[in-house]
This record gives C-alpha cells, sequence and structure tokens, in this order.
C-alpha cells in the first residue's frame, strides 16, 4: 500500500525536528529563549564593533527574525507540552494538513511530540501569524495578556509593578516593519536597500522586548505557581527528588514483603545496582556541568527516573498481591 503524501511530509518534518534538536545548545525546552537571545546578543556585539558595515546591517535582520522565530516555535511547544488544552488548541490549528492515522504513528516515539509537530508547523512570517496562533492557543486576547504582563519576580504581585511593554502596540508595529525588511533581504539582491546600524540595533531591541514580554506571560499564566529564581528551582527540584525517592523506598518495601526469599534477594541485588548506575549517571552527566542551573536539571533527571522504576515496582507488587 503506498504511503500518503501526509505520512511522508511527517517523516521530512521528523528528520528536520531531528536536526534542530543537534543544533540546540542544550536539550533542555527552554534553550529555544537562550539560543536564540543569545544570537541577538551576539548580533548586537557584531553591530557595534562595524557599524559601518551595511551587509551586515542588513544581515542582522535577517538573523534576528530567525532568532525571533526559533523562540516562537520553541515558545510554542512549550506551552502545548505544559498544558494539554493548549495542545488541543494548537491541533485545530493545524485543520487537516495531516491524516490523523499517519500522525498517530509518528508522535510519542521521542522523536516527534505532537506539541513539537504542532509548532512546526505554525506559521512565523508576520505578526499576523504570531497573534493567530497565540489567540486560539491561549484562548485569549494575546495582545491583552502582553500589555498586563510584568516581570516574573513580581507576577503573583503585579499591581503597581510596570508592565513589561510601555507600548504593545509599537513593538507590534516594530516587528511588522522588521518582518517586512527581513522579506526584502532574504528574497531580492536589493543592492540599493541600506539598513543603518541604528535601524539594525533598534529591531534587535524590539524582538528582545517581544521575547521578554511573551516570557511574561507565559510566567503569568502557566508557570504562575512555579518557582522563578535559580535558588528556588534548586530547592523545587529537591523536594521533588525527595518525594521521588521516598515513593520508590515504599514500592521496595510492599515488593519485599509480598516476595519469596528467593526473589528477595534477586531484587536487592538487581535494586542496589539499578540504584548505584542512575546516581552514577546523575553525577557524571549534569552533575559535572558548571552553573546554578544544572543541580536543578540534575534531580528532574533523577526525579524522573526514580518515578519510572517506582512505577515498574508498583506494577509488579499488584500482580504479586494477587
Amino acid at each position: 500500500m503506498a504511503r500518503s503524501s501526509s505520512g511522508r511530509s511527517l517523516e521530512r518534518i521528523k528528520r528536520e525536528i531531528a536536526d534542530q534538536r543537534l543544533r540546540r545548545s542544550s536539550d533542555i525546552r527552554e534553550s529555544d529563549k537562550w539560543d536564540a537571545q543569545r544570537r541577538i546578543t551576539s548580533l548586537r556585539a557584531s553591530l557595534f564593533k562595524f557599524p559601518d558595515e551595511n551587509e551586515l546591517c542588513r544581515h542582522a535582520i535577517v538573523g534576528g527574525v530567525a532568532a525571533l522565530q526559533t523562540y516562537h516555535r520553541g515558545f510554542l511547544a512549550d506551552v502545548m507540552e505544559k498544558e494539554a488544552e493548549f495542545r488541543l488548541r494548537g491541533a485545530e490549528m493545524l485543520g487537516e494538513k495531516y491524516f490523523l492515522g499517519d500522525t498517530l504513528r509518528h508522535i510519542g516515539d521521542e522523536q516527534l511530540s505532537a506539541a513539537e509537530l504542532i509548532a512546526h508547523a505554525a506559521p512565523a512570517n508576520s505578526v499576523n501569524d504570531l497573534m493567530n496562533w497565540l489567540d486560539h492557543i491561549f484562548g485569549a486576547s494575546f495582545k491583552d495578556l502582553l500589555a498586563n504582563a510584568v516581570h516574573p519576580s513580581v507576577r503573583k504581585n503585579p499591581r503597581g509593578n510596570p508592565p513589561i511593554l510601555e507600548n504593545v502596540d509599537e513593538v507590534l508595529s516594530a516587528l511588522s516593519d522588521i518582518f517586512q525588511k527581513r522579506h526584502i533581504l532574504a528574497h531580492e539582491a536589493a543592492v540599493g536597500y541600506e539598513i543603518s546600524a541604528d535601524a539594525a540595533l533598534t529591531a534587535l531591541d524590539a524582538i528582545q522586548k517581544w521575547i521578554d514580554a511573551t516570557d511574561g506571560v507565559l510566567w503569568q499564566t502557566i508557570l504562575i505557581n512555579e518557582p522563578y529564581t535559580q535558588l528556588k528551582m534548586n530547592f523545587s527540584a529537591s523536594d521533588s527528588l525527595f518525594a521521588a525517592r521516598k515513593r520508590l523506598a515504599e514500592a521496595m518495601m510492599r515488593c519485599r514483603d509480598l516476595s519469596d526469599r528467593q526473589q528477595n534477594a534477586a531484587l536487592l541485588r538487581n535494586h542496589v545496582a539499578w540504584k548505584n548506575a542512575t546516581l552514577e549517571f546523575g553525577e557524571i552527566s549534569f552533575g559535572r556541568l558548571d552553573g546554578t542551573m544544572w543541580p536543578a536539571v540534575r534531580a528532574g533527571v533523577l526525579t524522573a527516573l526514580f518515578e519510572a522504576r517506582s512505577s515498574a515496582l508498583e506494577e509488579w507488587s499488584s500482580y504479586l498481591d494477587m
């Protein structure tokens, strides 16, 4: 039976997403934001160093939009991964672009998640593209959300704190102008089309403002109850790991209570080996990276591994108890 065109398209998308993952600075979803900001910072530094290089100024517009598109699709994937309702709204935006059967065969295999597929298909070539998707996924006027977005550190008590964007319309207008310039520069030789260093820097500033404001919306909605500072993130991750280890200990005790002596001895040997290997992995991977964020990442990875082990033991104990 011939494969459908949507099946071939999904195979191509899987390869594209896999390639994009390899080009990220990290496997962590938030790396899309970090990478976009690093690109903007690099472009800004180059403009300050060579302000009279018109071709560099032109490139800054194209590179800035590329950073914005990377961030936007990463942002969409992130919010849809966190909220099933948002994921369903995102799927509505796809319409009938992919056949359901083809899609189900590809998602959930660690190569392509539903959120990644949807975000990958999202257009990001104009302000309308950005806002249409964000309006629908958030189920509200994203412009209003932007107007009320404050710095994440004061999100639980926003009254009296200035919004991130003083004028949303001004930023949206600037982004619209940037998209238009980028279209010209990416699709035409336009040898007489000059961009000044000041104009390029202003464009990069507008893109950074967009990133800051949309991130503020994220923290005021989906992440409203999540820790914001790195110290609080580390404490929260440590608490989660402690709870996971407690659950695992309880699952082990139940299995040992229900198993015979031979099973008990084998389980204990296996568990000691598993625990040592798991903790060693946490130490030789994220435990050796420099930076204040990595303890939380390490704890998150270990928590997932402990939770998976607990689930397996709990399932086994349910059969032992029959």
